[in-house]
């Protein structure tokens, strides 16, 4: 009896813990070397983390490494891999459920974007930076968020600016879609696939 009551007590505080909003403050620089600042806050504020990536300076050149004998073997067998996966029946529509579903689980609080781009060809950068431009300043202009993308003629390829995005995860609506994702049977396909690709890596 008293374990009964200490499972559905223990199952109640969950429920109730994962009912705790979770705040997510992300912070990015590309200026050379990208730099990340994740700050993590749980409990209102009383459980904190913070999380930073990077310099914030240019990486020096590192040579390239020598290239292994059996490099291309690998990435044929990570191909092969690739294209089994893709062929499993409902994994590509189980996967964008899940993240259609993971979306409404978050409420975007604030996002701020200031970047240039480019590439080595300005055709080309008209082509495909120009479209994004466009709809980067609608979206600044009907959105309550701040979004500016330059395009870049320079003859090079390059990508730089800054990024901050403030984001309240509620864990307890994850529960349902994760749930579902994992008891598919394309995921169930998926992890039979994998553990028959590794086990035949180890026999060869």
């Amino acid at each position: 009896m008293w374990v009964v009551v200490a499972l559905c007590s223990l199952a109640a505080l969950t429920a109730l813990l994962l009912c705790v909003p979770v705040d997510l403050d992300l912070r990015v620089e590309v200026y050379g070397e990208s730099t990340l600042h994740l700050r993590f806050e749980w409990l209102f504020g009383r459980v904190r983390k913070a999380f930073r990536t990077g310099e914030g300076r240019k990486a020096p050149a590192r040579p390239k490494p020598e290239k292994k004998a059996g490099r291309p073997r690998r990435d044929a067998d990570t191909g092969r891999l690739l294209s089994r996966l893709v062929r499993v029946r409902g994994l590509v529509e189980s996967v964008a459920r899940l993240l259609r579903r993971l979306l409404h689980s978050v409420s975007l609080r604030r996002l701020d974007l200031d970047f240039r781009a480019g590439l080595e060809d300005p055709a080309d950068t008209v082509l495909l930076v120009g479209p994004l431009c466009w709809e980067a300043m609608c979206a600044d202009l009907w959105t309550r968020h701040s979004i500016r993308l330059v395009p870049a003629f320079e003859g090079e390829a390059c990508l730089e600016g800054q990024g901050a995005m403030d984001v309240r995860l509620y864990p307890i609506k994850t529960v349902p879609p994760l749930l579902a994702f994992l008891f598919h049977p394309s995921t169930l396909k998926t992890l039979i696939v994998l553990v028959r690709w590794k086990w035949r890596r180890r026999q060869n």
